[in-house]
């Protein structure tokens, strides 16, 4: 995990170069945001580098920073014009996107999947656009530029292959020149805001039966004297960011995961864009008993970490669903992403999303036996969402799609 890629290539003209930097420091924030929307605030510069900068992102981790920049050649002033995340990787956590089954499988036909080269935002299983372009220029172009170079990274590395995770379907429709394998292997779960004034307003279209259940639980907590805090990014403090890493490391703990982030990189986060957080902290008669995190950015609010120190029934429901879309009717927020994996989800008004990922090989024989296996699982999952969509816990199920949503 030594490697780096370091060109200077050129791409159709000689207008037009892109380069690999190993450290999101060697960009400036300025211009790397520049490209990146309001909607993915984990894409943001300052997300990146708090990874970097506390270590949880980092060749020691197994995760080596190979970042495209694509720009104008310095004889036209050097302007930016697209960036990808990437990252050069000997394994395969923390992505979410699972390929375990792939590498051994792989090794059995005498196959080295690792290292593997990855785009995606590190421990974060949210879908959004990789392939960023900046703004004023020609974004179908640029995207399929950066298509391009993670090809040739992988090439010229001699790694087995490219993986670009949970992009967006524009990402696809541009990954899809590079010829190779398009996947959907996982669930996300959403909430749509529709006009609701209230969450009165939002519960009366659920079901009879999931909105008494709702009710319920939220009385149920209520009764064990827990209040909930909505404290925004501006006003978070040290006392509450240690906090927030205790409740998470308390949720490691509880189901056996592996703990990819520290109270460094929630403290650095947490001060260079305060302005995308959002804490709701639960409080047991004044005293702190739970947190949810979530980042907000644009339209979006999209849920990440959680844990309690104290075990309280309903409080993860509460935590988690009830009070982040209270707070997005509040607020006028369009979309709350919960995340991936949980059907109980479904019966708290959110509804699943297929999530797209796109896969390159070196080696066609690898690739194809690769496709195989993606062409079978595609089928299984779309039937699965399928079958989730039955049991939404709306009223009318058939008015509610997720092709409505980013």
């Amino acid at each position: 995990m030594d490697a780096s890629f370091k060109p200077n290539t050129r791409l159709h003209d000689d207008q037009i170069m892109w380069n690999v930097i190993d450290s999101i420091d060697q960009i400036s924030s300025s211009d790397w945001n520049s490209c990146v929307s309001l909607e993915s605030p984990f894409l943001k510069h300052q997300f990146l580098q708090a990874l970097e900068n506390s270590g949880c992102v980092s060749p020691k981790t197994g995760w080596l920073p190979q970042h495209i920049v694509i720009r104008n050649s310095k004889r036209n002033g050097g302007r930016i014009l697209g960036v990808a995340p990437m990252y050069l990787k000997g394994h395969s956590l923390g992505e979410y996107i699972f390929d375990w089954d792939w590498a051994a499988g792989l090794q059995q036909y005498g196959f080295n999947y690792y290292p593997k080269l990855v785009s995606q935002i590190p421990f974060t299983p949210v879908s959004s656009s990789k392939l960023l372009a900046a703004p004023d220029t020609d974004a179908s172009n640029v995207e399929l530029l950066l298509a391009q170079a993670g090809q040739e990274i992988i090439e010229a590395l001699g790694v087995s292959s490219m993986h670009w995770l949970f992009i967006s379907e524009q990402d696809r429709k541009s990954l899809d020149a590079s010829k190779g394998i398009s996947r959907k292997s996982t669930i996300e779960y959403i909430w749509e805001n529709r006009g609701y004034a209230s969450m009165k307003d939002f519960l009366s279209q659920l079901s009879r039966r999931k909105r008494k259940n709702i009710n319920q639980e939220r009385k149920y907590v209520d009764r064990q004297g827990i209040s909930i805090e909505i404290i925004e990014g501006e006003e978070m403090n040290a006392t509450h960011w240690k906090f927030i890493e205790r409740c998470y490391t308390e949720t490691i703990r509880k189901y056996g995961s592996f703990k990819y982030l520290s109270y460094e990189f929630f403290r650095i986060a947490g001060e260079m864009i305060p302005q995308n957080f959002v804490l709701f902290l639960a409080r047991q008669h004044g005293r702190p008993v739970a947190s949810s995190i979530c980042l907000q950015g644009g339209s979006n609010l999209i849920g990440r970490y959680w844990g309690s120190v104290e075990k309280i029934l309903h409080l993860h429901f509460e935590i988690c669903y009830y009070s982040p879309i209270e707070y997005c009717i509040d607020q006028g927020l369009a979309f709350y992403n919960a995340g991936i994996q949980g059907e109980h989800k479904l019966s708290r008004g959110f509804l699943p999303r297929l999530a797209s990922s796109y896969h390159s090989f070196n080696d066609d024989e690898l690739r194809d036996v690769i496709r195989e296996y993606v062409n079978r699982e595609s089928k299984q999952l779309k039937a699965y969402q399928q079958d989730l969509m039955k049991h939404s816990a709306y009223q009318k199920t058939g008015e509610f799609s997720c092709s409505n949503f980013p």
